[in-house]
């Protein structure tokens, strides 16, 4: 198996059906032999129903927390690329073919010099809410310019909305903390550049929902992402964090 896309799921019965089938085409582009696995974690609602239609398999996760959905999936999962998609994110068609591309690169690289850390072990991508306003949108693509700086200073912060990583590189790192509720995509892209090259590709984006603009309110996500942020620097773990939905 060359790809496993993990989607972990906590009451996604709308945005389910729209994600699984924007990763699908992605895959049949490639033309790689790709698994798409839903990780439901405790849902109230139909996702693992709509997830049985669509997905390769469903699996459950009862420990509440996307870092425990994430890391079931990965030990069930078989392809030797991880791609980690949130459920209510959406791909373009290309994504799948240019992040495997990455890491062949990375391959290719490492052959040629014979050098350890040539080898590319994670690889994301700008990510961007939608719909957005104009200043919504300036904000964001600050956002990603900082995350796209982080990579080049070798301090990788890369968001797990969707990102991928080399299977052998994820569980060398032990994959997600999860005892962190927050930035534990930052800590495990920071672990993992232990490993290898971490790859930001900065001319590709997937879009994921703006709902936590919408019900929290966009000073409230601004104030925190820089709380949490602030948080993950200091070493110091993040209390709360509010669920939408």
């Amino acid at each position: 198996m060359d790809i496993s896309v993990i989607i972990p799921a906590f009451n996604e019965e709308k945005n389910l059906p729209h994600t699984i089938k924007a990763i699908r085409a992605s895959c049949t582009r490639a033309r790689l032999k790709c698994e798409v696995i839903v990780v439901d974690n405790n849902s109230t609602d139909k996702t693992a129903k709509v997830a049985k239609k669509l997905a390769d398999s469903v699996l459950f996760e009862n420990q509440q927390g996307i870092s425990h959905a994430r890391n079931y999936g990965a030990r069930r999962a078989k392809g030797k690329i991880l791609i980690f998609l949130d459920a209510d994110t959406s791909v373009p068609r290309e994504l799948v073919t240019t992040f495997f591309r990455a890491f062949k690169k990375g391959k290719a690289m490492e052959s040629s010099m014979n050098s350890y850390m040539a080898k590319v072990v994670c690889v994301g991508c700008r990510v961007m809410p939608h719909p957005l306003n104009v200043f919504q949108r300036a904000f964001f693509n600050l956002l990603n310019w900082i995350i796209y700086l982080s990579v080049k200073i070798n301090r990788p912060s890369i968001a797990g909305n969707c990102v991928a990583y080399r299977r052998d590189a994820f569980f060398k790192a032990k994959g997600f903390r999860e005892d962190l509720i927050v930035s534990e995509d930052q800590d495990l892209c920071f672990r993992i550049s232990k490993y290898g090259k971490v790859v930001f590709i900065a001319n590709l984006t997937v879009e994921t929902s703006s709902r936590r603009i919408k019900k929290l309110g966009f000073p409230y996500l601004v104030w925190e992402w820089f709380w949490t942020s602030l948080h993950f620097v200091l070493g110091i773990k993040a209390t709360k964090y509010k669920i939408t939905r």
